[in-house]
């Protein structure tokens, strides 16, 4: 069990490190929506609501809100609807 358990490590941060490679060098990203991306890779066990990426970035709502859907068209990130709000999370797509 512990072999799978340092495998599975293993497995995600190699995974991790080829995702952040690719969004170093998407050329279809600008510099803040591959920060964004890397935000949510890093912490891919939650949920972001446009707010927090607002707050984050200091950007108004509607530019967070493009910058979410163009990144969920890519297939980054999915969207996620929590009661009547819209979250986002990393997809594991790796481009």
């Amino acid at each position: 069990a512990l072999e799978d358990l340092e495998e599975y490590i293993v497995r995600k941060k190699e995974e991790q490190a080829t995702a952040m490679q690719l969004i170093e060098t998407a050329e279809n990203l600008n510099l803040r929506q591959a920060d964004i991306l890397k935000t949510l890779l890093e912490e891919s066990d939650r949920l972001f609501s446009i707010a927090e990426i607002m707050g984050k970035y200091n950007v108004a709502y509607d530019t967070a809100r493009r910058d979410m859907q163009y990144l969920s068209e890519l297939g980054y990130i999915e969207q996620i609807k929590v009661r009547n709000k819209l979250m986002y999370r990393y997809s594991g797509v790796t481009g």
